[in-house]
């Protein structure tokens, strides 16, 4: 009966492997054009591949460093094993495409190190179809607040739901990591934006204002001094 039971709970769900995701370029330029993007892109394609990004500064079982250059870019995934990479300069797009590529492949195959779990935060978007890329823009802009994310949240974990309206306003409310979004929440009021930048900057700020209330300070991580004192309330 044991065995029985056990075939059919299946095998228990592994703990995400976290990744501390952080892209760095040497210049304003195009450079730095390519790092914000990547930091949007690499983030998304690590969350749907299964792990927990956490910002740069926290601890983690993999850690990840691109950092672009005029003649290209190094990459560097670190956890108990480590590996380096270098993608030449060329056109944006296919070096974007390319980084992207090679991140995940190395992070799939560096052996993680230990790191304590921390509370994430889960976001589920619904409406925005005039701004399609809100969803990864959003996780951009928590990142660089302090937030570590995931698709896959448990119970010590948050649901930030986001429900966008047709007039550009917005409803935010925090739930359980293991509750559904149509379960009622205290909810932030998002006006609309007169522009679509600023639609974002406004909606940004109301999710982490709703966040902040309910998900605890993170523990700085003591091998870097990046993440003392508050969460760093960078607009996407």
């Amino acid at each position: 009966m044991l065995l029985l039971l056990a075939i059919l709970l299946g095998p228990p769900t592994p703990p995400q492997t976290s990744v501390e995701l952080r892209v760095t370029s040497v210049d304003d330029g195009a450079a730095k054009l390519l790092e914000q993007a990547l930091v949007q892109r690499l983030g998304a394609r690590l969350l749907e591949d299964g792990y927990r990004v956490v910002p740069a500064g926290r601890a983690a079982g993999v850690r990840v460093w691109v950092h672009l250059e005029a003649t290209g870019a190094t990459i560097e995934t670190r956890g108990a094993t480590q590996r380096s990479e270098t993608v030449p300069a060329g056109d944006p797009a296919l070096v974007s495409l390319e980084i992207q590529q090679l991140t995940t492949a190395l992070v799939d195959e560096v052996q993680p190190g230990p790191a304590e779990p921390e509370p994430a935060v889960a976001l589920e978007v619904t409406g925005a179809r005039a701004d399609p890329e809100l969803r990864e823009r959003l996780q951009r802009g928590l990142l660089g607040r302090g937030f570590a994310l995931t698709r896959r949240p448990g119970a010590d974990d948050r649901r930030l739901c986001v429900a966008v309206a047709e007039s550009g306003e917005a409803r935010v409310h925090v739930v359980a990591g293991g509750s559904s979004c149509t379960e009622d929440g205290s909810a932030i009021q998002v006006p609309a934006g007169e522009t679509v930048a600023r639609g974002r900057e406004l909606l940004l700020a109301g999710a982490a204002a709703a966040l902040d209330a309910v998900v605890p300070e993170p523990v700085p991580w003591q091998g870097s001094p990046a993440t003392k004192g508050r969460r760093n309330r960078r607009a996407c």
